[in-house]
């Protein structure tokens, strides 16, 4: 994960509902800690990295909008305990209480999703679209991969082949990163990334309000505006 200094880190805010009930309620989201980085620092906040939008950046980082909580929360307490190894999340993971896994996973979940193109890639609907959908939207448990990069994926196939990826309840990815040729799984991952467009997200509301929003654990304070995504385009 990138590093930032505290100020680059917090200077961006994700957007953020315009019935909002103030700093109250920011204070209590998972908003507050993908824009602080909560007990973990502001210089590992999850924007950083993954985006305002949790769009993730087209290449090796996931987007996370939109993505099912529980499948968040459960790759965070991976992280934690080893069973997926990726050394700067998991010095993260293990610095958020459980209950700040939980809210901050719930506030991507609650995100927009990108904008799924029509189904397509043979190999994808005959071998993935079973679990992951025919658009790759997921289902409870199993992640939606609509957006992700090529790149990304390929390196959680190779993850999953190696050992340092764990955790699927039977074993269906580890199998299929181990007995599929590279090349198939390289056009596997292109089919993912043909899903959907990373950049191609439904528009964020701009309104927020007018407070500044501080992290006590931190110090950090993120400015009153929000970033609105571009709008939804044509169809």
């Amino acid at each position: 994960m990138r590093s930032l200094p505290a100020l680059a880190a917090v200077s961006l805010l994700a957007a953020c509902s315009a019935d909002s009930d103030g700093p109250a309620r920011f204070n209590a989201s998972g908003e507050l800690i993908a824009v602080s980085g909560g007990d973990a620092g502001a210089q590992f906040a999850c924007l950083s990295c993954h985006g305002v939008k949790g769009e993730g950046d087209g290449d090796l980082v996931p987007r996370l909008a939109g993505l099912d909580a529980g499948y968040l929360v459960r790759q965070l307490d991976l992280y934690a305990d080893g069973p997926r190894a990726h050394p700067q999340m998991a010095a993260i993971a293990r610095k958020l209480r459980s209950e700040d896994r939980l809210a901050v996973s719930h506030y991507y979940a609650g995100l927009p999703a990108p904008v799924t193109a029509a189904p397509r890639g043979a190999l994808y609907q005959r071998e993935c679209a079973a679990c992951h959908g025919a658009a790759g939207e997921g289902r409870p448990g199993v992640p939606a991969v609509a957006g992700q990069s090529a790149a990304y994926v390929e390196r959680q196939f190779a993850a999953w082949a190696s050992g340092d990826r764990r955790g699927d309840a039977d074993g269906t990815m580890t199998r299929i990163s181990r007995q599929w040729s590279s090349a198939r799984l390289a056009a596997a991952a292109a089919d993912v990334a043909a899903l959907a467009d990373a950049n191609d997200y439904r528009g964020l509301p701009a309104a927020c309000p007018p407070e500044r929003r501080a992290d006590p654990r931190n110090g950090a304070s993120a400015p009153p505006q929000c970033v609105a995504g571009p709008a939804e385009p044509a169809r």
